[in-house]
């Protein structure tokens, strides 16, 4: 019978101790809760050609040997939230389409083969996808 009390007392203070560590400490903002420039609050990714943004799944057109595209995101109110660079991966369909980086916020693309075919990109952010068309003329 003392065997049961003593595994009752050790499950209770294991449970008491679990609490504890989760408990969070008073105030509004904290280092360990939200830290500054987290992207915690991030609802959307904007992808942005030349200054101007692009709408999900839009065809991209240009005659430039390569161009620049940037990515920021905004919260649900449509505030910007800071991104992580290492975070972001840019990714192709295709073989004939070379980005500059694999990562970061800021991109160039190139394309080996120029005409009518659409090239479909992506920008992946944790669990955020945003994909476009881009035709090189």
């Amino acid at each position: 019978m003392t065997a049961v009390y003593i595994i009752i007392g050790l499950a209770i203070l294991f449970i008491i101790s679990r609490k504890k560590k989760k408990a969070k400490p008073a105030g509004d903002i904290c280092a360990d809760c939200i830290p500054l420039g987290s992207d915690a609050g991030l609802r959307k990714l904007y992808v942005y050609h030349n200054g101007i943004k692009v709408e999900r799944n839009e065809t991209m057109i240009t005659d430039e040997k390569e161009t620049r595209f940037t990515i920021k995101g905004f919260d649900i109110e449509e505030n910007e939230v800071e991104l992580k660079p290492d975070f972001m991966t840019w990714e192709k369909s295709c073989q004939v389409v070379k980005w500059k980086n694999e990562t970061g916020l800021e991109n160039i693309v190139t394309c080996s083969y120029k005409g009518n075919p659409e090239r479909n990109v992506w920008v992946k952010y944790n669990n955020f996808t945003f994909g476009w068309m881009i035709q090189f003329k």
